[in-house]
C-alpha cells in the first residue's frame, strides 16, 4: 500500500457525502421509492429506472466511495481515484441532463461537487 500522501480532508468529506447520497439514490430507484414519473422514464436508456440506478452506482458511488475509502487510509492513489470520480460525476450529470431533458437543483450541486472533487485532487496544494 503506497501511503507517501496524506488525502485532503475536504476530499474525504465531499466524496463520503457523494457515495451516500449516490448509494442510497440507487437503493431507492432500485425498489421503487424514488419514481421519476412515466415521461422521464421513458427517456431512460431501455426506459429502465433499474439500468439507471445501477449506472448511479457504478458511475458515481463507487468512484467516490473508493476515493473517500482511499483518503481515510491516507493511500497516495486518492488523487488519481478523485480525479476520476470528479471526472465520472461532473460527466454523470452532463449525460443525466442530455437524456432526461429534466432539470433538477441537485444537478448543479452534484456537478459542483464534482468539479471540487476533481480541483482537490489535482491541486498541488493539497499536504504531501
Amino acid at each position: 500500500m503506497a501511503t507517501t500522501t496524506t488525502g485532503h480532508p475536504v476530499t474525504l468529506a465531499l466524496s463520503g457525502v457523494v457515495a451516500i447520497g449516490a448509494w442510497a439514490g440507487g437503493i431507492l430507484l432500485t425498489v421503487g421509492v424514488i419514481d421519476f414519473g412515466a415521461d422521464v422514464t421513458s427517456r431512460l436508456p431501455f426506459s429502465s429506472t433499474a439500468f439507471a440506478a445501477i449506472a448511479l452506482l457504478l458511475f458515481v458511488a463507487v468512484p467516490m466511495t473508493l476515493t473517500a475509502w482511499l483518503c481515510a487510509r491516507h493511500n497516495a492513489y486518492w488523487r488519481v481515484a478523485g480525479a476520476g470520480a470528479g471526472a465520472m460525476l461532473i460527466g454523470w450529470i452532463l449525460v443525466q441532463l442530455a437524456l432526461i431533458q429534466t432539470f433538477s437543483w441537485l444537478q448543479p450541486v452534484m456537478a459542483a461537487a464534482g468539479c471540487a472533487v476533481l480541483m482537490s485532487a489535482l491541486s498541488r496544494g493539497a499536504r504531501r
